[in-house]
């Protein structure tokens, strides 16, 4: 079997899409698999035309995505030619686009479908967050994927919008992906106090992610400033982590309200995330969006951190069994009252604490290397089986 991964997503913290085709291509490799793996980057929407030119081959001068599916088609292309893959397993909106270009049938495609919205669609539409499948300007997209037999969705929930985008349930199989280092779900949990909380001082939040309007960035700092004006100022501190649209104005927020206990921290590369979990009391994930599969969840559960979220998408399959690890918020009024509640009461802070440690391994089994890895081994090798079936009967 020979497998040719092929992806438009960055490689940075959150990363998701080549986190599991990294872990994937490893596994396949050490049992004697051959597998490429290759990451095509996608340039960012404002890059000036001039670079942009740079890495484009001589005849393609057009702008915009349209160019950037071409270049990507054109490498798929090259990959196809120099590796002769088995299988392509395609990911993303951009690489789905170039892939459904590609002539021929001499590889059998399965497409991970990775969600996708734009910012703009999602501040302006609240039927777009229950859209949050794909840009759903390129409806090309769902009917290429109407036409295939083997596509992968991230979670149920995906598995379901595909559904109702009128691809058919035999062509879809569900795999949960898995978080990128074996640290994750093997380290060593402890069932004492929280580090900050617990022993009397102020309760630490964590809020890695985007810095966007879809991840709930606003609601968080209002919340803050109002517990602040309530006088808890000195019980708590919110760490926001990451980048995205919103990371100027939080910080000005910051300085205008005088939120001293808010810290908007840039991207840490995965190690330092790791440390920012262990060091924090709760994990906020308060996303007005409809994710397909929410990371940062089984991030902090796999580290015994309790939850403040809101239960929206995929993210239900994460927490389902966990829910007393959770505090589950639907608006930013619950979204207060849940932070008031851990910074007052000590004790529920402990007790859901208490509770993730003595359960580590519902998660630890959904959510790790070896299950993502043998999933995605058994999938390729029945698509083959099927193959070899009708080449067989032909």
């Amino acid at each position: 079997m020979k497998v040719l991964f092929v992806s438009t997503l960055g490689t940075e913290y959150k990363g998701g899409g080549n986190i599991s085709s990294s872990l994937v291509a490893a596994y396949l490799r050490e049992k004697g698999i051959d597998v490429v793996n290759e990451y095509i980057r996608k340039e960012a929407p404002e890059t000036p035309l001039e670079r942009l030119l740079k890495i484009i081959p001589e005849g393609f001068y057009n702008t915009g995505a349209p160019l950037l599916d071409r270049l990507i088609a054109r490498r798929i292309r090259q990959h196809i030619r120099c590796h002769r893959p088995d299988i392509l397993d395609v990911q993303d909106r951009f690489s789905i686009t170039a892939a459904s270009k590609i002539a021929g049938g001499e590889v059998v495609k399965v497409f991970t479908v990775i969600d996708d919205l734009s910012r703009r669609q999602l501040e302006s539409s609240h039927r777009s967050w229950k859209l949050i499948l794909l840009d759903l300007k390129r409806r090309s997209i769902i009917r290429r994927l109407r036409k295939e037999r083997f596509v992968v969705a991230n979670s149920r929930h995906t598995g379901k919008i595909l559904v109702e985008h009128g691809i058919s349930p035999l062509n879809i199989t569900i795999i949960y992906r898995s978080l990128p280092m074996r640290q994750w779900y093997e380290d060593s949990l402890e069932p004492d106090e929280s580090p900050h909380g617990g022993k009397g001082g102020p309760v630490r939040f964590l809020m890695p992610g985007r810095i966007a309007h879809e991840k709930g960035v606003r609601e968080a700092l209002r919340c803050s400033a109002r517990l602040n004006e309530e006088g808890y100022a000195e019980r708590f501190e919110l760490l926001m982590i990451g980048r995205g649209p919103l990371a100027g104005w939080a910080r000005k927020e910051c300085s205008r309200h005088s939120l001293r206990n808010v810290h908007i921290l840039d991207p840490v590369p995965i190690h330092g995330m790791l440390e920012y979990y262990r060091s924090s009391d709760v994990v906020l994930a308060p996303a007005k969006c409809y994710e397909s599969f929410g990371r940062v969840a089984v991030e902090a559960l796999l580290l015994g951190k309790p939850l403040i979220i809101a239960p929206r998408g995929g993210v239900n399959e994460i927490i389902e069994d966990l829910q007393n690890g959770c505090i589950l918020v639907e608006n930013e009024d619950q979204l207060q009252e849940a932070m008031r509640e851990v910074i007052v009461n000590p004790a529920r802070l402990r007790e859901m604490r208490d509770f993730l440690v003595s359960n580590p391994d519902t998660i630890r089994k959904r959510f790790n290397h070896d299950r993502l890895c043998a999933d995605y081994e058994r999938y390729y090798n029945n698509i083959l089986s099927l193959k070899d079936k009708v080449d067989g009967s032909r």
